[in-house]
């Protein structure tokens, strides 16, 4: 029985968040809502260029060190996004979206 209400408490957070951002952007269409569009659709190219001119950079910052921290960072981000899509996978549940 304490499964089931921590699910449907959740889903009223979602869907209190939800409205709330959607009140909020209703008034700002073209402010908010383009940056951040572009911003959804592009941040994954920019971090993975930002890790490639990391990677290669030359002079003084080029270090063992620094190439190892590269590379770690790129290997944690995907065990965030791996693991991420196996609990989503796991605890599937519909978004504010959809349920309402």
């Amino acid at each position: 029985m304490a499964a089931s209400s921590e699910l449907i408490y959740a889903g009223l957070i979602d869907f209190t968040l939800f409205k709330a951002l959607n009140d909020l952007a209703a008034g700002h269409d073209g402010l908010v809502e383009d940056p951040l569009r572009v911003c959804a659709l592009n941040a994954q190219y920019a971090f993975v260029a930002l890790l490639a001119v990391l990677f290669f950079v030359t002079g003084k910052y080029r270090s063992v060190n620094g190439r190892h921290g590269v590379v770690a960072a790129g290997f944690s981000a995907l065990l965030a996004l791996g693991v991420a899509h196996i609990v989503a996978d796991i605890w599937a549940r519909p978004r504010p979206y959809v349920a309402h």
